[in-house]
């Protein structure tokens, strides 16, 4: 049973005005740092500074009430849970000097979070530099912070002190996230500003930093504020409770140090956490037992997302066995939060059972108490009240919660006294009261939305909800069916198997209240019935009500009311799970609330109980929507995402497309459409049919089997393929046309891997002939290169690597040799030219053959001298750069004498006429045997000389004296 209970007027907030100069001071509870309110002295505020209500308002309080200072601040009928020691004057005293103190020009500011435990020992001896701030409980802290830093310039850090999460820090009433960072973007980067460069800005919580959330928030918010950024990525605070004071995460270069005392890390009692629970132990460490016994004001108590996990820990495993009641004290645990939802859904994936003996007991004042997604069941109420829950003062909002198989004398599910209670989407069913109200028992302020009160019993009167003298109730959009209230064994009749009005004021709109039975047998219908001396209900209109004999009040517009011997039919079916966080009772297509609300209904309701959308305009009564067979389009994830990949991948693997269709049994038609059939293709081994003509894949099927089909489709690129490509995705079922289908662009990102180019064409052999001009262009055919971004650049050298020889040029340009080769250059030449692609490269070679072209031979011309009457002999000289074998004949003899020559040699003799003196000349030609032939002249000087002198002979060598050239 869960237990929440006021303190007593003595600790109802108030405002005063004091002597001293605080004013407006507010007077909540003590704060859980501190306990008990003690011993006061008047001191001036400085206006700048305001503390939450817990250290400075409990002096305050001791002041006004006269109470002792040691003596707990609770009323002695109730016991007090938790309730710490009150600390002395000397713990104080860090937060009166706190109080007094100013700073003209400070380096740091510091921001505490007033709901941090141990504060006072934090700001014990604040370095004269460093300037604190106190973010109240009630204070919007992105927003105070901003304000306190509108004037202050060239700080050297910001430090921030609070309860810390992944990725959020608690700041008053509003946490700073992404989320919030996002929406007050503007005011967060004059943090910034006030900042010098470089300046530090630290989160000193819990977790802060942890994880991908963490990370990504101090990224952004160093983004924002332009600023260093430092936080924890693990507990912070006391090392006995495993945490420590470091920054392990960072943005930036962090100079700035700790701005506060150093001892005060040392001494400082706590952690800058919410409370985790770890195990369904039902005390102990990491027990829920113990967190309550450990939370400060304004934490909220979770629960381990491993231990707890719907999804792989079955519900036995997930429920926390009472076997003695839990409290949880207004005093102690103020401002706080109870969450058992660990995967986000909302739905309770906490069980916890008191096991029809232990209760849950929450202890509360006039301060915020939530609890969120819990299963309460086989409660028993403490002191015969509220056997899940009862709730003894403060404001409580339940929500996403059910409450069942409780028992107690009155509110077998729930018990509610001067407190002020919300119950949304929430269900009450199956408890059972001995007296009155077998679901709720009411006499403070109760208001019901969107919730579900059904199948609880009550002895007496109220088997759904016992309305008693003084109490408020206001009850919307909301169901209460199948309760009982029994006619007792003395013939007493009792009243109100739906609701009973004992006194107070009911209020109630869009609610229906029928098929609610009185007697043992279940046979009489009384869904609605109040003490009619005393009251009669309020309706607001749109109300269903199936027999409203025993009341008054329900005359409202719209509304249907129903009699003991006709009475109105709820047109529901059973209790069951039909979506949302809590069961609920399904509206039948024959229901008269079906449509029946106010047409211009403006409650800002948007959903049911369920998490149906409410059909503004044709509205339902009561906490279900009915939903019509109306097509809801499938959905899709991962329709418009990248995959990349490598050149030559066997296969492309895509990210999965999952469709969903809340319509059952719908077929589903997904199309994949390839924008480049020349790019690849898609296969098809789980299923559907790909056609390589069109680029089209398609598959209609069930959701399941298309979801198999999609997990396994995957893109088969072509060998070399290196162009980007997209896929086209339709998702269509069977109630829709394409044009509301899901859709969406699959990007394919292709990572180029380089192509060797390759030879694709031969170059032919070549040949070129001496003496004469040679050029030849490679074909530009000759290489390719698959890489559609490649330029290829050509090189041409001989086969070992050397250069071509400097008759032959080439010009890359344009693949061109060019060239005129000589005698010496006569033979073949091999000849390699090189593609590259900048990374890789290839070569193709040929062979350039130099024909010997004939040379003329070459006659040297000759001089002889000799005496008259004598022989000359000698040999012609010839040369030929071919080495052809030469032929001599004369062509034109002397005019003085006649010359004999060996035709083969050259060797020739010369015999003068007699007596004959003076010049002669002889011309010979030298033949190469190919048709090629010179002539040159031999000069002969005879010279005259007496008869007397014996006839000789002169034997000459023909000297060249010149060249002459003769054509062929």
């Amino acid at each position: 049973m869960l237990h929440l209970k006021t303190q007593g007027d003595a600790m109802k907030t108030s405002q005063t005005t004091h002597q001293g100069g605080y004013a407006g001071v507010e007077k909540p509870g003590t704060d859980v740092s501190w306990g008990n309110p003690l011993p006061f002295r008047a001191i001036a505020l400085e206006p700048r500074i305001l503390f939450d209500g817990g250290v400075m308002a409990g002096l305050i309080m001791g002041l006004e009430s006269g109470m002792d200072p040691l003596e707990p601040a609770v009323d002695g009928t109730h016991p007090t849970h938790n309730m710490p020691d009150g600390p002395g004057m000397a713990e104080l005293q860090p937060l009166l000097d706190l109080w007094e103190r100013a700073v003209a020009h400070p380096k740091t500011l510091v921001f505490i979070d007033a709901r941090v435990p141990d504060l006072a020992t934090l700001v014990r001896e604040v370095p004269p530099d460093t300037q604190v701030e106190i973010i109240q409980g009630g204070d919007d802290g992105i927003a105070r912070i901003t304000q306190c830093l509108a004037d202050k310039k060239n700080l050297e850090s910001i430090q921030i002190i609070s309860h810390g999460e992944p990725g959020k820090v608690i700041l008053g009433h509003e946490s700073l996230d992404l989320t919030t960072l996002a929406g007050n973007k503007t005011a967060v980067a004059q943090w910034g500003k006030a900042l010098q460069a470089g300046g530090d800005l630290l989160l000193y919580g819990c977790d802060v930093a942890a994880g991908t959330q963490g990370e990504a928030f101090l990224r952004e918010l160093a983004h924002v504020t332009k600023a260093d950024v430092g936080a924890s990525v693990d507990a912070t605070g006391q090392a006995a409770l495993g945490g420590d004071w470091d920054l392990e995460q960072r943005v930036g270069p962090i100079e700035a140090s700790w701005a506060l005392a150093s001892k005060a890390t040392d001494d400082f009692s706590g952690l800058l956490a919410n409370q985790v629970v770890t195990n369904t132990n039902d005390s102990g460490a990491g027990s829920l037992r113990q967190a309550v016994t450990d939370i400060g004001a304004g934490e909220t108590i979770t629960f381990d997302a491993t231990a707890f996990d719907p999804d792989t820990v079955a519900a036995n495993l997930r429920t926390i066995y009472l076997t003695s009641g839990i409290a949880i004290s207004g005093i102690v645990n103020a401002d706080m939060t109870i969450d058992g939802d660990v995967d986000g859904d909302d739905i309770a994936d906490v069980i916890i059972d008191g096991g029809g003996s232990g209760s849950f007991s929450i202890f509360s004042i006039a301060l915020n108490t939530t609890l969120k997604s819990l299963e309460l069941t086989d409660g028993t109420g403490t002191i015969n009240k509220g056997g899940n829950v009862y709730i003894n003062g403060g404001t409580v909002v339940i929500e996403d919660t059910s409450m069942t198989s409780g028992s107690a004398s009155f509110g077998g599910g729930l018990y509610v006294t001067t407190a002020d209670v919300t119950l949304t989407r929430c269900t009450v069913s199956g408890n059972t009261a001995t007296t009155h109200g077998g679901g709720i028992y009411s006499l403070g302020t109760l208001t019901m939305i969107n919730s579900t009160v059904s199948g609880n019993t009550a002895a007496n009167s109220g088997g759904g909800c016992y309305l008693s003298t003084g109490g408020v109730a206001t009850i919307d959009n909301s169901t209460i069916t199948a309760n009982m209230a029994k006619f007792d064994n003395a013939g007493v009749t009792d009243y109100g198997g739906g609701i009973y009005m004992g006194g107070g004021s009911v209020s109630v709109s869009h609610t229906l209240i029928a098929g609610n039975f009185l007697g043992s047998a279940g046979t009489v219908t009384d869904d609605v019935n109040s003490n009619a001396a005393l009251t009669s209900f309020t309706s607001r209109g749109y109300n269903l009500i199936g027999d409203g004999d025993g009341s008054s009040g329900f005359t409202g517009t719209g509304d249907q009311v129903g009699t003991g011997a006709s009475s109105l039919s709820p047109g529901v079916s059973a209790l069951a799970d039909n979506g949302g966080t809590t069961q609920t009772h399904a509206l039948t297509s024959s229901s008269l609330a079906v449509n029946t609300g106010d047409a211009a209904y403006a409650g800002g309701l948007t959903t049911d109980q369920a998490g149906q959308t409410r059909q503004v305009g044709t509205i339902d009564i009561g906490a279900y929507e009915y939903q019509t067979t109306a097509n809801t389009s499938p959905t899709a994830t991962n329709t418009a995402v990248t995959t990349t990949y490598t050149e030559d991948a066997a296969s492309v693997a895509l990210t999965d497309i999952v469709v969903t269709d809340s319509d059952s049994g719908e077929t589903i038609t997904a199309q994949l459409t390839l924008a480049d059939i020349a790019a690849g293709s898609l296969t098809t081994t789980g299923g559907g049919s790909y056609n390589a003509s069109t680029g089209v894949w398609s598959i209609s099927d069930t959701v399941a089997n298309v979801n198999t089909a999609l997990a396994a489709v995957a893109f088969v690129p072509v060998a070399d393929g290196d162009t980007d490509t997209t896929l086209a995705v339709s998702i269509a079922d069977g109630g829709e046309d394409s044009s509301s289908a899901v859709t969406g662009t699959i990007t394919l990102d292709v990572t180029s891997v380089n192509d060797s180019p390759t030879v694709a064409t031969t170059i032919s052999d070549q040949s070129a002939t001496e003496d004469t001009a040679f050029s030849f262009q490679v074909s530009s055919t000759t290489f390719s290169d698959v890489d559609s971004t490649d330029v290829l650049t050509t090189t041409a050298t001989q086969v070992d690597g050397s250069a071509l020889p400097s008759w032959l040029a080439y010009t890359s340009a344009t693949l061109t040799f060019s060239g005129t080769p000589t005698q010496d250059d006569v033979g073949v030449l091999y000849i390699y030219v090189t593609a590259s692609d900048g990374n890789a490269s290839v070569s193709d070679d040929f062979t350039l053959t130099i024909a010997n072209a004939n040379d003329l031979p070459v006659a040297v011309a000759g001089l002889i001298t000799l005496d008259e009457d004598s022989l000359a002999t000698g040999t012609l000289s010839a040369s030929d750069d071919d080495g052809d074998t030469l032929t001599y004949e004369i062509m034109t003899d002397g005019t003085l004498g006649t010359t004999t020559i060996t035709a083969a040699t050259g060797v020739f003799v010369y015999t003068p006429t007699a007596d004959a003196n003076g010049t002669d000349t002889l011309t010979f030609v030298a033949w190469d045997g190919y048709g090629a032939s010179n002539s040159a002249t031999v000069t002969i000087i005879i010279t005259p000389v007496d008869e007397v002198v014996a006839e000789t002979t002169t034997t000459v060598t023909v000297v060249s004296v010149e060249t002459t050239t003769a054509t062929e």
